[in-house]
């Protein structure tokens, strides 16, 4: 039969050994890592467009504005430059994208060179739960809208980059609803 003494020291042990296996099971990590650890859902992001009106005249100005929507329950960091480009350009410069077809069934092409540099930690903001950001974009000054009739817009969004800051972004691609407008002669 053990005394006290022995049964105090045998309880110590067991007590130190598992806190140890417990310590050796976690991992310490540096607290200025910041990096951000939220799961991305596709359903987490949404991006809507509108258009000022349905009806426009020829070199009249056709304003579209697009929201970028959490619909997540978490914050998360998106690319918030929303540069207009092409899918043509390289990923590291191409934010966003309309995709609008011409009364002909044609593609209306850039008819502006746009000139954007690599994403940079300015480029990277946070969002949180329910929030947005708006951008407005003239179509008429970036695409070629030539044709009178009746035309379909979309818009695609796309960011596959992280900032350096240790934060992971938003990363993917999603496109806007689609709407229809007329330019009249």
């Amino acid at each position: 039969m053990l005394n006290t003494g022995e049964r105090m020291k045998i309880y110590l042990l067991a007590g130190l050994s598992i806190l140890l296996i417990g310590m050796s099971s976690c991992s310490v990590s540096d607290s200025s890592n910041k990096t951000q650890s939220a799961e991305f859902n596709e359903s987490d992001l949404s991006l809507a467009l509108e258009l000022d009106k349905d009806v426009y005249e020829k070199k009249e100005a056709i304003l579209a504005v697009l929201s970028l929507v959490n619909q997540g329950e978490s914050e998360f960091v998106i690319n918030s430059r929303m540069a207009v480009n092409n899918s043509l350009t390289p990923e590291i410069v191409r934010d966003l994208e309309f995709i609008i077809m011409s009364p002909s069934g044609q593609k209306a092409e850039l008819k502006v060179k746009v000139n954007v540099v690599p994403l940079g930690d300015d480029d990277f903001t946070p969002l949180q739960p329910g929030s947005s950001i708006q951008m407005e974009y003239d179509l008429e000054d970036f695409y070629l809208l030539n044709e009178t009739g009746a035309y379909s817009v979309f818009a695609i969004y796309e960011n596959q980059f992280d900032p350096n800051n240790n934060y992971s972004a938003w990363k993917g691609q999603i496109e806007s609803n689609k709407l229809q407008f007329e330019i009249k002669k």
